[in-house]
């Protein structure tokens, strides 16, 4: 029995389960029933209002119970086989780095795509947002999808076709979307990580670098004098000579590395050497 021969009271009951389920089973078809029963106004077995006021409701509802659940148990069953078939972890990625980047904006723009809808009102769960934060951008990206499927199919009334093919294009336009989307968040994530790498690398050095602290700027010249130690000359100090002692002037029979202090007394002229 098609859904066209159907009472309109039927029609609405599974418009209504089908907005439910959606947040529960990603593939059901929900967008493809909803549309029908938009179409099926202009021949006035249903009204496109009530269509689009059941759906709302249905579709806000079935969120909230999945925000509910995901609150108390989101994080092990996403984690789990079932979880993981049921929303991809690259979804996942994607929805906390669009909620990191833009906030409620975020959610609400990933409400609106295929793959990321259901996922949503689970992450808002799992984060613990408050219900406020958590359902006005979902309540607002539903009211704004289902109304524009809505009103196209009830304004191509006449032809099943048109609507068909109108349903499949936005899906798939947004579906594209959604691929860019989880593409520019993975090449964000590798970018970063190895921004931070780099980081990380540059701190050890540094860190190594600092137990050498009278090494000064010849280490990052000479590696051998960062490793052994070695004391660089500084303002004040004078390079060793031949014959004395490394660092100590004046040692094993050297010259002394300055004149001697001479004691002339007044009147008299001291020569060095006499």
């Amino acid at each position: 029995m098609r859904l066209t021969a159907w009472p309109p009271l039927a029609v609405y009951a599974v418009v209504a389960a089908m907005a439910l389920l959606e947040n529960f089973l990603p593939p059901v078809p929900a967008d493809a029933i909803i549309a029908l029963a938009a179409f099926l106004s202009h021949r006035g077995d249903t009204s496109a209002t009530a269509v689009y006021a059941v759906t709302w409701v249905s579709n806000v509802f079935g969120a909230g119970l999945v925000y509910l659940l995901a609150r108390r148990w989101g994080r092990p069953f996403f984690a789990s086989r079932l979880g993981r078939r049921l929303v991809t972890p690259e979804a996942v990625v994607a929805v906390e780095r669009g909620y990191l980047r833009l906030g409620l904006v975020g959610l609400f723009l990933a409400r609106l795509l295929p793959g990321f809808r259901s996922f949503t009102a689970a992450f808002a769960g799992i984060v613990r947002l408050g219900p406020v934060r958590a359902f006005l951008p979902i309540a607002l990206a539903s009211a704004v999808w289902y109304g524009g499927i809505i009103f196209f199919a009830a304004r191509l009334g006449r032809d099943w076709n048109a609507v068909s093919r109108f349903i499949t294009g936005l899906n798939r336009t947004f579906g594209g979307l959604a691929v860019a989307l989880v593409l520019g968040g993975a090449a964000w994530w590798l970018i970063r990580r190895r921004r931070r790498s780099r980081i990380a690398y540059r701190d050890r050095i540094t860190q190594e670098l600092a137990v050498y602290p009278d090494v000064g700027e010849r280490a990052l010249r000479d590696p051998a004098a960062a490793a052994l130690g070695a004391r660089c000359p500084v303002a004040g100090d004078r390079p060793d000579r031949p014959g004395t002692a490394p660092g100590r002037p004046g040692r094993a029979g050297g010259p002394p590395p300055f004149p001697a202090p001479s004691r002339a007394r007044r009147g008299e002229v001291v020569v060095n050497g006499s």
